[in-house]
């Protein structure tokens, strides 16, 4: 047994009159809906470039953009620029590009629309990625004390490293500079220490963001001639003979840290001699000994003494 189905007779009446109804209906629910929606302007909305390829990278954007957006006005009043997100993407060339906006890269509560948008037009600069390899320099704070001084000036390791970025970033960099490094009072002794590579551009990545600092110390010496002094004998020998005997005058030119140089007394902290032991020489170096450790003969004036007569 077959069913017919059968057409409302509701549908069947009238049909052009109800259709030209549903139409009027329509029309007046669009007219309302247009009347309780608002329009307001939202101005300064950032534009988010995304490149198609990974080589490339957006270097700058022209200006954002401003666009009408309708809807309940509640639902406006809550809505801010920075609340808009609009992303255009695409496979651009190096150099300028022309953009134009367009409804579907702009993204909005689903109760809100475009109306329209005021600033299509956009300039976008894409530049290519690129690697190379730039030197290290250093940034020294020389606080250190006025007893040392560097041995050499300090290194860094490594001494090159390898930037990534945009071609045009890259091309103006030669070298990166580290974050001060300040060798102060309190250091003697030579030392390492880890610092920060400084970066000019944001868009720039290395592949190593420290390097090791060497510092090299030394006590710095200063030079002095002392007066002339007296040239004592010391017996060395086995024979029993008088000691401190005066034998001839010397001067000595000496180093050594300047704190201890400026403070020396000839007559207390040195002393010049001339060692003699059981066979007499024809002369005798000349000696120096200083109560400082620190402070080293450089020269002896004269540095030989003849101290025994010749028989004739």
């Amino acid at each position: 047994m077959r069913f017919k189905l059968k057409t409302p007779k509701f549908f069947k009446e009238d049909v052009q009159r109800k259709l030209f109804s549903l139409f009027f209906a329509c029309l007046i629910w669009y007219s309302v809906h247009q009347h309780i929606s608002e329009v307001e302007i939202y101005k300064n909305i950032k534009v988010t470039i995304v490149p198609g390829s990974e080589q490339q990278v957006v270097v700058s954007i022209s200006k954002p953009i401003s666009i009408e957006v309708r809807g309940p006005k509640d639902v406006l009043d809550r809505l801010e620029s920075k609340d808009i997100e609009v992303v255009h993407s695409g496979v651009f060339s190096r150099g300028v590009n022309e953009i134009l906006i367009k409804e579907e890269d702009i993204q909005l509560p689903s109760d809100l629309r475009v109306e329209k948008i005021i600033e299509k037009r956009i300039s976008v600069i894409i530049d290519v990625i690129e690697e190379k390899t730039v030197k290290v320099k250093l940034k020294v704070n020389k606080e250190f004390s006025p007893n040392y001084a560097l041995t050499v000036e300090p290194t860094a390791t490594p001494n090159e490293v390898r930037v990534r970025g945009p071609r045009l970033q890259l091309a103006k960099l030669t070298y990166l500079f580290t974050e001060p490094v300040t060798i102060d009072a309190n250091r003697t002794n030579d030392f390492r220490v880890t610092a920060k590579l400084l970066s000019p551009f944001d868009d720039i990545s290395l592949n190593t963001n420290n390097v090791t600092v060497n510092v090299e110390l030394e006590r710095r010496l200063v030079k002095k001639s002392l007066p002339v002094q007296k040239v004592y004998i010391i017996y060395t020998g086995t024979s029993k003979k008088k000691l401190d005997v005066v034998v001839g005058e010397a001067f000595a030119f000496v180093s050594g840290p300047p704190e201890i140089i400026n403070k020396i007394d000839v007559k207390k902290d040195v002393r010049l001699f001339v060692e003699v032991g059981d066979e007499e020489q024809e002369s005798y170096e000349v000696k120096f000994w200083c109560r400082y450790a620190d402070v080293v003969q450089e020269s002896m004036t004269p540095s030989e003494l003849s101290i025994f007569k010749k028989e004739k």
